[in-house]
């Protein structure tokens, strides 16, 4: 299927979707099935809403509806330093030159293994 334009509507209810079965408590276990679902979106807020009589069915023909995408990963060895090392203004360029002031500063191996562990511990 492909993407498709939705009608000019503040509320449409999105109907005969499908999604991952893993994602929506349906199939927890794996195995790859889809799991049938609506969504019901108001546009004026810019989000998902529970279901409203009012809003506009729109057949979606069975598409797939995922969640947003998120890059997950992490720099292990870079992370737990804000307490000591704040990124004072927010950039990349803050975040690249305060921890190279705090690596010459701090980091032994037994700091970035006690780091490391917190991290993984708390994953």
């Amino acid at each position: 299927m492909d993407f498709r334009a939705l009608p000019d509507a503040p509320l449409l209810r999105l109907e005969n979707l499908t999604a991952p079965a893993c994602l929506t408590g349906e199939g927890a276990g794996g195995g790859g099935d889809l799991a049938p679902l609506s969504l019901t979106i108001d546009r004026r807020a810019g989000r998902i809403v529970a279901d409203d009589p009012a809003a506009l069915p729109v057949d979606m023909g069975r598409a797939m509806a995922l969640p947003c995408f998120t890059d997950a990963h992490t720099h292990i060895d870079k992370g737990h330093i804000w307490f000591r090392a704040p990124n004072p203004d927010g950039t990349f360029m803050g975040a690249l030159q305060t921890v190279g002031e705090d690596r010459k500063e701090h980091w032994s191996a037994e700091d970035v293994r006690a780091r490391a562990d917190f991290s993984l511990r708390c994953a």
